[in-house]
């Protein structure tokens, strides 16, 4: 007999719900019915028929459904059958979206869901990288399918939410799978209200944002190696498959005809490429040919690549090719174990003459008897220009023994062909190593955390590249290696990490080869840094190291160390993870050699300068370092970094270095003229996405002139239009200046992108020049290639950064 409550509290239908048989869990639950997780979370009405399980609420209703959570106007359950419908005004929230509709059917066993008069938003971080604009869906029916995919029956896509759409897709089925792929079937292709063109599907990437990727839209531009050209693809449908052809009309090279061909099946899944162009200019054919394909077989996972390329190599000779072949097997299992088995093979042929290779290996992971074991297997196999070979087999156990960490380690490498005596890297076999710290060997006290250490021992049977006394020459040698190593030091700082940090890190390691072959080495590495508030700080760090003996493997050679560096910053210009610098080694174009020196005869940079921060507005910062290295006695030059900050949106900033002593040091074959280093400057001045401009330029010191500069405009015009500018030139003392200039013009067409792009670099040293035309929808952006040099490479707009 059918139960009503009428305005019952949350909690009271909760009781009831769960008190009355089959509400939760129907009234006869044998053992292998599994619970129907159907919380109520709200209803004016609740009506419920014990005998036929079913249950009825009314009005304001909401319901939560595993990661479901759905409201409407009316439910209606059958959890007998484990169904249910929810009328009127149905909103249905998962995990990946939100959708809207007036009629939902619920599989309560799979999850599954239809939704009638449906509409749905895709967000853009479900869509290609970098798109602008969510996509729109309405249908007559959406359904659902866990995890993440949809399919829109007689449904339209677009990214225009306006009333009457700029454009539709209008098509009779969409799948989309998130993070995966959209395909849609029977497709028409809607603009301001007027039908254009019928596809039979168009298949569109979610993942990546490739020269394939939202290719319906046609690409229009000129470029040196091409001349005019005009690219697109059509879509075509066969049976569930859905490709699409390329066509490129180019003025220089020709035509250009290509097939995309994704697949994804439930246990397998590929993608099929082919390109040619019969190149006019040179009469050579060009082709590129790829097929991916994932497989799942039981337990395992199978993955096979093939790609050749003919003619198209960008620096290769003129009827060159690649092959590469790829094949490689996994499986996953408990605990964390694995298993990998891969195999590849490449091929270079150019001009009669082949080269390329074999290689393989076989990786297994497990926990065995306690132990975290890991086996590798790899081997390489060359021909053509050499015939080395080289195995190499490596087995990795660890086990941690209370205080104690214990490892055994085999490595075995087998070589044959090539250069004699080469040897690569170190076979131990075997070598086991114990390690500790005094935290665990007597627990966390006052003293352990004021002189934390540490210790390692290791016996091994080593073989490694070395030098023999008796041969006077570079050899492969074996020796047993017992190995000693210390470590730690007194560390102090005052309470809230502010105030005076004092650390003192000391590492002693002795190593015993045999009687007459045996060296020990010591390192002392104070530092003390003084924080004076949040603006200023100070930082001395001291570094020596010696050793004593001899020692036949080169990869124990320690070296001798004994130099000091002193850092200071005052103002503002502090940033988290700045505490000192020890002098570097880097050597730049004019001989420039100082803590945190860089190449190009820029001094290094330092962590925070340059940055813009808006919490800074009116605040100034200099930071001076320096060191000096006594046993090669010459210090370092005084690197000078100064910045300011007038307001919150601009940033002007210097670095330069000084050689204070006039010391040529170790690199004294570099040529050094000026004693007072390259000057940087950098300007920024930013309001958001409306306008953010950024300049680099180098004073060369030596040479009393302009030597880099670089640019990067990215400005607002009206409320419809965007222009960004890249420019650069660069005089790196090695040759010529390269420069290169690159503008692109965008008009914002609501749903749509049009851009208008020029390039032209010297950056290979040829001139380059191309100008294009660029189409696209906001949620499937297209790779303007728009920072790209003409080679591929992104442009660099400031000292260590990309743009």
């Amino acid at each position: 007999m059918p139960r009503s409550f009428h305005h019952a509290p949350v909690t009271v239908l909760l009781a009831i719900a769960l008190a009355i048989a089959g509400v939760v869990l129907p009234a006869a639950a044998a053992p292998e019915e599994e619970e129907v997780p159907l919380r109520i979370v709200s209803a004016e009405s609740l009506e419920v028929d014990e005998q036929t399980d079913r249950l009825t609420a009314r009005g304001n209703v909401v319901v939560e459904y595993r990661d479901y959570r759905i409201s409407a106007d009316v439910l209606e359950a059958d959890l007998e059958e484990q169904e249910a419908t929810f009328r009127g005004r149905v909103t249905l929230v998962t995990p990946e979206r939100t959708i809207e509709g007036s009629l939902l059917s619920l599989n309560l066993r799979t999850e599954a869901y239809a939704l009638e008069g449906a509409r749905v938003l895709i967000p853009p971080e479900d869509l290609q990288v970098g798109a602008r604009e969510p996509l729109y869906a309405t249908a007559a029916r959406i359904r659902g399918y866990p995890p993440g995919r949809i399919r829109v029956e007689r449904g339209g896509l677009t990214t225009c939410n306006l009333p009457n759409p700029h454009y539709l897709f209008d098509a009779r089925d969409v799948d989309i799978t998130t993070g995966q792929r959209l395909r849609a079937r029977k497709v028409s292709f809607y603009a301001l209200g007027h039908k254009l063109l019928t596809f039979p599907g168009i298949s569109i990437p979610l993942r990546t944002v490739d020269e394939q990727s939202s290719r319906f839209v046609p690409t229009v531009g000129q470029s040196l190696d091409e001349g005019y050209y005009l690219k697109s693809a059509y879509f075509y449908v066969l049976g569930a498959l859905v490709g699409s052809l390329r066509v490129d009309l180019m003025s220089k090279k020709g035509l250009g005809l290509g097939l995309d061909q994704p697949y994804n099946f439930p246990r397998y899944n590929g993608t099929l490429h082919f390109y040619r162009v019969s190149d006019r200019r040179t009469g050579n054919q060009d082709l590129n040919a790829r097929v991916d394909h994932q497989h799942r077989i039981g337990q395992f996972n199978v993955a096979l690549g093939s790609n050749y390329r003919l003619n198209s190599l960008a620096y290769a000779a003129a009827g060159s090719s690649t092959l590469f072949n790829d094949f490689r097997l996994s499986r996953s299992g408990a605990g964390g174990a694995f298993t990998d088995l891969g195999l590849r093979r490449s091929e270079f042929r150019s001009a009669g003459n082949s080269s390329g290779d074999w290689s393989g290996n076989f990786r297994h992971g497990q926990s065995l008897l306690g132990f975290r074991s890991n086996l590798n297997v790899a081997f390489v196999q060359r021909f053509g220009l050499t015939d080395t070979r080289q195995i190499t087999s490596h087995v990795d156990m660890a086990r941690n023994l209370g205080p104690i960490d214990t490892r055994l380690v085999l490595d075995r490498i087998d070589v044959s062909g090539g250069t004699p005596g080469y040897f690569p890297g170190t076979e131990r076999f075997p070598e086991l190593t114990l390690s500790t710290d005094i935290g665990r060997l007597v627990g966390a006290t006052p003293l352990t955390r004021f002189f934390p250490a540490n210790a390692q021992v290791s016996v091994g049977n080593l073989r490694q590249p070395g030098f023999s006394i008796a041969t006077g020459r570079s050899e492969p040698l074996r020796r047993v290696r017992t190995a000693l190593r210390l470590s730690g030091g007194p560390q102090y700082s005052t309470a809230g990490g502010g105030g005076l940090s004092l650390s003192a890190p000391m590492d002693f390691s002795q190593m015993v080869y045999r009687e007459d072959e045996a060296q020990w080495a010591f390192a002392l590495r104070p530092s003390a840094n003084y924080r004076m508030g949040s603006a200023s700080q100070v930082s001395l760090n001291y570094s020596y190291q010696t050793q004593n003996g001899f020692s036949p493997f080169q990869s124990d050679a320690f070296g001798d160390d004994n130099r000091i560096s002193l850092g200071m910053t005052v103002g503002s210009g502090i940033r988290g993870g700045y505490a000192g610098a020890y002098p570097g080694y880097g050597t730049g174009a004019y001989g420039s050699v100082g803590p945190l020196a860089g190449y190009g005869g820029f001094p290094g940079s330092v962590p925070g300068v340059g940055v813009l921060d808006p919490e800074q507005a009116g605040r100034a910062s200099v930071s001076l370092n320096t060191g000096y290295d006594f046993r090669q006695d010459f210090g370092y030059d005084l690197t000078i970094s100064g910045q300011y900050q007038p307001t919150a949106h601009h940033l002007i900033s210097l670095r330069t270095a000084y050689d204070w002593l006039g010391k040529a040091g170790p690199f004294a074959g570099a040529t050094r003229r000026s004693r007072l280093r390259n000057v940087t400057g950098r300007f920024v001045t930013t309001y958001g996405s409306n306008f953010d401009l950024t300049a680099n330029a180098l004073w060369d010191t030596n040479l009393n002139r302009l030597g880099t500069i670089r640019t990067a405009l990215n400005a607002r015009v009206g409320p419809f239009w965007q222009v960004q500018s890249l420019y650069g030139k660069a005089v790196t003392g090695f040759g010529p200046s390269r420069p290169y200039t690159q503008v692109m013009l965008t008009r914002d067409l609501h749903c749509w992108d049009a851009s208008l792009i020029f390039r032209e670099d010297n950056t290979t040293g040829t001139r380059v020049r191309d100008v294009r035309l660029v189409l696209s929808i906001k949620a499937f952006p297209v790779n303007k290639e728009f920072g790209i040099t003409s080679s591929g490479q992104y442009l660099t707009t400031d000292i260590g950064s990309v743009y």
